[in-house]
């Protein structure tokens, strides 16, 4: 669950809604704590203005990383954060080829992409 979280607030926003009790990716509600495709890409699409031509191609990347990402709830947490690093790589690599320089930098502001590290914990000091 901890490489999920890694995907962005905008795919972990929480709600007291409960999950949606069918699999399909694309209802309006949420599935296993995520947001459904549907509503990542009407996020997206508010957030970075997509295009009509955008649309459907940005849906097809959602899709296929929430797919990947389903499969990997089994594995031991550092495998599973291993795997989600690959999948947000590759995600990355499909987005840059579809949206602009401008939307691309929004995308990955979005995602707290450049928010100054978090700060590491005291080690026991008192």
């Amino acid at each position: 669950m901890a490489g999920l979280l890694a995907l962005g607030p905008w795919l972990n926003a929480q709600t007291n809604t409960p999950p949606h009790s069918s699999a399909d990716s694309t209802s309006p509600d949420r599935h296993n704590g995520m947001m459904s495709v549907d509503s990542q890409l009407k996020q997206l699409t508010d957030q970075l203005h997509l295009t009509d031509a955008q649309k459907p191609r940005v849906k097809a990347v959602l899709e296929e990383r929430n797919k990947q990402a389903a499969g990997l709830r089994d594995l031991a947490p550092e495998d599973r954060r291993t795997k989600m690093r690959s999948i947000r790589t590759e995600m990355d690599a499909k987005m840059k080829e579809i949206l602009t320089a401008d939307q691309y930098q929004q995308f990955e502001k979005t995602r707290g992409r450049n928010r100054p590290p978090a700060p590491k914990p005291d080690s026991g000091a008192q």
